[in-house]
Protein backbone atom coordinates (compact mmCIF):
# COMPACT_ATOMS: atom_id res chain seq x y z
CA UNK A 1 0.00 0.00 0.00
CA UNK A 2 1.26 3.35 -0.80
CA UNK A 3 -0.83 5.49 1.89
CA UNK A 4 0.25 8.91 0.00
CA UNK A 5 -2.47 7.87 -2.47
CA UNK A 6 -5.85 8.61 -1.66
CA UNK A 7 -7.69 8.53 -4.96
CA UNK A 8 -7.38 5.80 -8.00
CA UNK A 9 -8.97 6.19 -11.35
CA UNK A 10 -9.95 4.23 -14.04
CA UNK A 11 -10.19 4.54 -17.37
CA UNK A 12 -9.01 1.07 -18.67
CA UNK A 13 -12.17 -1.27 -18.20
CA UNK A 14 -15.80 -1.08 -16.70
CA UNK A 15 -16.11 -1.98 -13.13
CA UNK A 16 -18.81 -3.17 -11.55
CA UNK A 17 -20.25 -1.64 -8.21
CA UNK A 18 -18.79 -5.11 -6.48
CA UNK A 19 -14.92 -4.35 -8.21
CA UNK A 20 -14.89 -0.88 -7.25
CA UNK A 21 -15.97 -1.75 -3.37
CA UNK A 22 -13.17 -4.53 -3.41
CA UNK A 23 -10.27 -2.44 -5.02
CA UNK A 24 -11.35 0.66 -2.15
CA UNK A 25 -11.16 -1.95 0.55
CA UNK A 26 -7.90 -3.60 -0.37
CA UNK A 27 -6.33 -0.23 -1.45
CA UNK A 28 -7.59 1.85 0.78
CA UNK A 29 -8.15 4.76 -1.57
CA UNK A 30 -11.72 6.15 -3.71
CA UNK A 31 -12.72 5.16 -6.99
CA UNK A 32 -13.27 7.58 -9.62
CA UNK A 33 -14.61 5.41 -11.97
CA UNK A 34 -14.08 7.30 -15.77
CA UNK A 35 -14.07 4.46 -17.92
CA UNK A 36 -14.56 5.54 -21.52
CA UNK A 37 -17.00 5.22 -23.98
CA UNK A 38 -15.15 2.03 -25.16
CA UNK A 39 -18.62 0.17 -26.31
CA UNK A 40 -18.76 2.13 -29.35
CA UNK A 41 -15.12 0.60 -30.50
CA UNK A 42 -17.88 -2.47 -31.98
CA UNK A 43 -20.52 -1.01 -33.55
CA UNK A 44 -21.27 -3.83 -35.69
CA UNK A 45 -20.05 -7.11 -37.96
CA UNK A 46 -20.44 -8.34 -41.40
CA UNK A 47 -19.22 -10.85 -43.64
CA UNK A 48 -17.47 -9.71 -46.90
CA UNK A 49 -19.23 -7.08 -48.86
CA UNK A 50 -22.62 -7.48 -46.93
CA UNK A 51 -24.09 -4.69 -45.33
CA UNK A 52 -23.05 -3.76 -41.56
CA UNK A 53 -24.90 -5.52 -39.20
CA UNK A 54 -25.57 -3.25 -36.06
CA UNK A 55 -24.66 -4.85 -32.73
CA UNK A 56 -27.80 -3.46 -30.95
CA UNK A 57 -27.40 -4.65 -27.91
CA UNK A 58 -24.59 -2.59 -27.72
CA UNK A 59 -24.77 0.35 -29.16
CA UNK A 60 -28.00 2.60 -31.07
CA UNK A 61 -26.75 3.71 -34.00
CA UNK A 62 -28.76 6.58 -36.40
CA UNK A 63 -28.52 7.98 -39.96
CA UNK A 64 -28.82 11.74 -39.50
CA UNK A 65 -29.23 14.26 -42.28
CA UNK A 66 -27.52 17.78 -42.55
CA UNK A 67 -29.74 18.95 -39.37
CA UNK A 68 -29.43 15.94 -37.01
CA UNK A 69 -33.16 14.47 -38.37
CA UNK A 70 -32.86 10.39 -38.38
CA UNK A 71 -33.07 9.44 -41.44
CA UNK A 72 -35.26 6.32 -41.62
CA UNK A 73 -35.86 5.09 -45.06
CA UNK A 74 -33.44 2.91 -46.81
CA UNK A 75 -31.33 4.24 -49.64
CA UNK A 76 -30.35 7.67 -48.25
CA UNK A 77 -27.18 8.97 -47.44
CA UNK A 78 -26.54 10.54 -44.23
CA UNK A 79 -23.96 11.13 -41.23
CA UNK A 80 -23.63 8.04 -38.97
CA UNK A 81 -23.90 9.13 -34.76
CA UNK A 82 -23.50 6.44 -32.08
CA UNK A 83 -24.95 6.30 -28.49
CA UNK A 84 -23.52 3.70 -26.12
CA UNK A 85 -25.93 1.70 -24.46
CA UNK A 86 -23.48 1.48 -21.30
CA UNK A 87 -21.70 4.67 -20.87
CA UNK A 88 -23.10 5.85 -17.40
CA UNK A 89 -20.02 8.27 -16.16
CA UNK A 90 -19.68 10.53 -19.20
CA UNK A 91 -22.76 9.86 -21.57
CA UNK A 92 -21.76 10.53 -24.68
CA UNK A 93 -24.64 11.03 -26.23
CA UNK A 94 -24.73 10.64 -30.72
CA UNK A 95 -21.79 10.56 -30.97
CA UNK A 96 -20.39 11.82 -34.93
CA UNK A 97 -17.72 9.27 -36.58
CA UNK A 98 -17.14 11.63 -39.13
CA UNK A 99 -18.58 8.59 -41.42
CA UNK A 100 -21.43 8.62 -44.12
CA UNK A 101 -23.74 5.46 -44.63
CA UNK A 102 -27.34 5.03 -45.43
CA UNK A 103 -29.72 1.57 -44.30
CA UNK A 104 -30.02 -1.15 -46.06
CA UNK A 105 -33.06 -2.43 -47.90
CA UNK A 106 -35.24 -4.39 -45.23
CA UNK A 107 -32.47 -3.63 -42.36
CA UNK A 108 -33.64 -0.09 -41.30
CA UNK A 109 -32.01 0.70 -38.17
CA UNK A 110 -30.17 -2.85 -37.95
CA UNK A 111 -28.16 -3.44 -41.43
CA UNK A 112 -26.73 -0.31 -42.66
CA UNK A 113 -23.98 0.88 -45.75
CA UNK A 114 -20.55 2.28 -45.36
CA UNK A 115 -19.71 4.85 -47.74
CA UNK A 116 -15.97 4.65 -48.89
CA UNK A 117 -15.56 8.33 -48.43
CA UNK A 118 -16.20 10.46 -45.84
CA UNK A 119 -17.82 13.99 -45.80
CA UNK A 120 -15.07 16.15 -46.28
CA UNK A 121 -14.17 13.75 -49.25
CA UNK A 122 -17.59 14.10 -50.85
CA UNK A 123 -17.71 16.56 -54.16
CA UNK A 124 -21.44 16.94 -54.56
CA UNK A 125 -22.12 18.11 -58.15
CA UNK A 126 -25.53 18.14 -60.57
CA UNK A 127 -26.90 16.23 -58.00
CA UNK A 128 -24.50 13.62 -57.83
CA UNK A 129 -22.64 12.51 -54.74
CA UNK A 130 -18.80 12.11 -55.75
CA UNK A 131 -15.71 10.40 -53.72
CA UNK A 132 -13.21 13.76 -53.93
CA UNK A 133 -9.70 11.65 -53.63
CA UNK A 134 -10.60 8.89 -56.10
CA UNK A 135 -11.84 11.69 -58.83
CA UNK A 136 -8.65 13.73 -58.69
CA UNK A 137 -6.41 10.20 -58.15
CA UNK A 138 -7.80 9.40 -61.76
CA UNK A 139 -7.75 13.46 -62.75
CA UNK A 140 -3.84 12.96 -62.22
CA UNK A 141 -2.94 10.17 -62.95
CA UNK A 142 -4.69 10.73 -66.51
CA UNK A 143 -2.65 14.03 -66.97
CA UNK A 144 0.14 12.52 -66.13
CA UNK A 145 0.11 10.23 -68.80
CA UNK A 146 -0.77 13.17 -71.05
CA UNK A 147 2.13 15.38 -69.79
CA UNK A 148 5.36 13.44 -68.30
CA UNK A 149 7.47 13.49 -65.76
CA UNK A 150 6.81 17.13 -63.65
CA UNK A 151 9.11 16.61 -61.54
CA UNK A 152 6.99 17.62 -58.40
CA UNK A 153 8.01 16.39 -54.78
CA UNK A 154 4.82 17.67 -53.23
CA UNK A 155 0.91 18.45 -54.58
CA UNK A 156 -2.16 18.94 -52.57
CA UNK A 157 -5.55 19.59 -53.45
CA UNK A 158 -7.27 21.79 -51.29
CA UNK A 159 -10.85 22.99 -51.30
CA UNK A 160 -11.82 26.28 -50.25
CA UNK A 161 -15.53 26.15 -51.16
CA UNK A 162 -17.88 24.32 -53.34
CA UNK A 163 -16.44 25.40 -56.40
CA UNK A 164 -13.11 27.00 -55.42
CA UNK A 165 -9.87 24.86 -55.65
CA UNK A 166 -5.68 25.29 -54.99
CA UNK A 167 -3.67 23.47 -56.55
CA UNK A 168 -0.68 23.87 -54.22
CA UNK A 169 2.91 22.27 -55.56
CA UNK A 170 6.59 22.09 -55.15
CA UNK A 171 8.18 24.44 -57.79
CA UNK A 172 7.89 23.04 -61.16
CA UNK A 173 8.32 24.75 -64.66
CA UNK A 174 5.84 22.67 -65.71
CA UNK A 175 2.78 23.78 -62.76
CA UNK A 176 1.16 25.83 -64.27
CA UNK A 177 0.13 23.50 -67.62
CA UNK A 178 -0.70 21.12 -65.05
CA UNK A 179 -3.34 23.41 -63.04
CA UNK A 180 -4.56 24.27 -66.59
CA UNK A 181 -5.30 20.78 -67.33
CA UNK A 182 -6.62 19.61 -63.79
CA UNK A 183 -9.31 22.25 -65.00
CA UNK A 184 -9.84 21.11 -68.27
CA UNK A 185 -10.17 17.68 -66.92
CA UNK A 186 -12.62 19.12 -64.52
CA UNK A 187 -15.17 20.53 -67.86
CA UNK A 188 -15.15 17.25 -68.94
CA UNK A 189 -16.80 15.65 -65.82
CA UNK A 190 -19.04 18.43 -64.40
CA UNK A 191 -21.33 20.91 -65.94
CA UNK A 192 -20.74 22.97 -62.73
CA UNK A 193 -17.39 25.28 -63.11
CA UNK A 194 -14.92 25.20 -60.60
CA UNK A 195 -11.68 27.63 -60.12
CA UNK A 196 -8.28 26.42 -59.92
CA UNK A 197 -5.73 28.53 -58.44
CA UNK A 198 -1.98 27.75 -58.78
CA UNK A 199 0.32 27.99 -55.44
CA UNK A 200 4.02 27.22 -55.35
CA UNK A 201 5.37 26.44 -52.83
CA UNK A 202 9.30 26.93 -51.78
CA UNK A 203 11.68 26.73 -48.62
CA UNK A 204 10.49 26.97 -45.57
CA UNK A 205 6.50 26.91 -47.03
CA UNK A 206 7.30 23.70 -48.90
CA UNK A 207 8.60 21.91 -45.64
CA UNK A 208 5.67 23.05 -44.06
CA UNK A 209 3.01 21.92 -45.94
CA UNK A 210 4.95 18.27 -46.17
CA UNK A 211 5.09 17.84 -42.75
CA UNK A 212 1.45 19.26 -41.94
CA UNK A 213 -1.77 17.08 -41.87
CA UNK A 214 -3.45 17.03 -44.98
CA UNK A 215 -6.06 19.37 -46.36
CA UNK A 216 -9.28 18.45 -47.80
CA UNK A 217 -8.20 16.30 -50.88
CA UNK A 218 -4.38 15.14 -50.72
CA UNK A 219 -2.10 13.55 -53.02
CA UNK A 220 1.21 13.48 -52.20
CA UNK A 221 4.29 12.49 -54.23
CA UNK A 222 1.95 11.25 -57.09
CA UNK A 223 4.34 12.38 -59.94
CA UNK A 224 7.61 12.32 -58.76
CA UNK A 225 9.10 10.43 -61.76
CA UNK A 226 10.82 6.86 -61.80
Amino acid sequence: KNMSVRIAENTGYSLTAADRQFISAKLNVAIVDQYGCREVLALGYRVDDEPFTVLSANVLVEIVDADGTPIEEPGVEGRIVVTSLHQRIFPIIRFPLGDLGQWDLGGVGCRLHLATYRPHNALRFGGATVNGNEFFKAALNTIHRHLGPTGLVYLQIRQTTPGEFTLAVSKSPRATELCQALAGYWETRFPEKANFQLLELDGDDLQRAMAEKPCLFTTKHLLVPA
